[in-house]
């Protein structure tokens, strides 16, 4: 039985296997992309039910990809999980302040991950 659908926005590749692995073996489907100008376009055609969205993306960072998310229609309520190495008290906020559900920052613990995910 399949939990839910998760894309993970990511471009980082060992990120983005070890994510994959783990959410696979814990019955989620997972869609990734690596390409931050894709992503919107993706999200779209997939209507996941969570997001995983890396905020340090070559061209459109993060934190836009998600303010473009929450002030659509169609992509509002779908659940944005931040992901970042950028741990500061500003880039937290700004994070929460684009729209995201959760802020993850990197190193993270992936079971500790998929915990919060389990929530949604």
């Amino acid at each position: 039985m399949v939990k839910g659908k998760v894309l993970i926005v990511e471009d980082e590749e060992d990120v983005i296997t070890i994510l994959k692995e783990v959410l696979e073996t814990k019955g989620y489907e997972v869609i990734t992309i690596q390409d931050s100008h894709q992503a919107f376009d993706k999200i779209v055609s997939s209507l996941p039910d969570i997001i995983l969205l890396d905020v340090m993306m070559p061209g459109i960072s993060g934190y836009e990809i998600c303010k473009r998310l929450k002030g659509d229609k169609i992509t509002k309520d779908i659940p944005v999980v931040m992901l970042s190495a950028r741990a500061q008290k500003d880039d937290v906020k700004k994070g929460f302040w684009s729209g995201a559900d959760e802020y993850v920052t990197k190193p993270f613990d992936v079971f500790q991950l998929i915990d919060r995910l389990d929530r949604y």
